[in-house]
């Protein structure tokens, strides 16, 4: 450990960010021309080659909330970058299964930050020990973040928090992204899942053309 990695980039610099209802995954179209470019390679439907690069004209916001430790994964797509990452403080019954259930099965921690559902403590002994476990994790990220140390704060955190990845994007790299976790095999169950609705969004979103150029009708 050296004083070159006490900071990460300001994008990842985590902050804790107030959440509504639990979204997995949300899409949004950033631009979209009216008229795609001339595609001479349009992709055949169901075939697993490349969306021709042209198609990156469109732009694309995603957003996942996901576990820490799925948060790592989304981060390796480096057509995304920069990503911005925000820790989630959940009061509401959707992601706690009720605040008394919630605090009580360790699914909620000090301020409201929150673990993932698909991680919730399921044996006696977790969920004896969670509570204090969970407070005494919280308040070593508070103490490095206080002193600037934003790894060190990072790797306090219980690789089940729920956290917020955001990136934009073009579509020919989105839809290589969200097929590949959505298609792999042996994927993650968290990331899988959160891959294949936001490919539902993306093709609710996009024009007919695009569509069709993108072999996704």
């Amino acid at each position: 450990y050296e004083d070159k990695d006490r900071f990460l980039p300001n994008h990842l610099s985590p902050k804790i960010k107030e959440a509504g209802e639990y979204t997995p995954a949300k899409v949004e179209l950033v631009s979209c021309p009216q008229h795609p470019l001339h595609s001479s390679n349009p992709r055949q439907p169901g075939s697993k080659t490349y969306v021709d690069p042209a198609m990156n004209e469109v732009r694309l916001r995603i957003t996942f909330q996901c576990s820490l430790a799925v948060a790592r994964d989304w981060h390796r797509h480096r057509t995304a970058y920069p990503w911005t990452l925000s820790i989630l403080r959940h009061i509401k019954a959707d992601i706690a299964r009720a605040s008394r259930e919630g605090i009580e099965n360790g699914l909620i921690f000090d301020k409201g930050i929150a673990i993932h559902p698909e991680y919730e403590f399921l044996s006696p002994a977790a969920k004896v020990w969670a509570k204090d476990l969970l407070l005494q994790s919280y308040q070593a990220y508070k103490t490095f973040m206080v002193e600037g140390d934003v790894t060190r704060a990072m790797m306090s955190l219980p690789l089940g928090t729920l956290v917020e990845m955001t990136c934009e994007m073009g579509l020919r790299d989105a839809i290589y992204m969200l097929e590949l976790r959505r298609d792999a095999h042996g994927a993650n169950f968290e990331y899988q899942a959160q891959a294949a609705e936001a490919m539902k969004q993306v093709v609710k979103l996009l024009p007919g053309p695009y569509l069709e150029l993108c072999g996704l009708r």
